[in-house]
């Protein structure tokens, strides 16, 4: 068990709201996309998203 799936859905949740307003903060759409393929990027190459790290 990775120590992301360990510390439960309260960080879970805490991450996906810095995810959804790291991307949302970005003013032209193109910046937005390149951030959501940055996340999607790594997320498949199985790195969690922290902002502990």
């Amino acid at each position: 068990m990775t120590l992301h799936a360990r510390r439960g859905p309260r960080a879970r949740l805490q991450n996906r709201f810095a995810m959804a307003f790291r991307v949302a903060s970005h003013k032209r759409p193109a910046s937005r996309a390149a951030r959501v393929a940055q996340y999607v990027e790594m997320l498949q190459r199985g790195e969690p998203f922290t902002d502990d790290h």
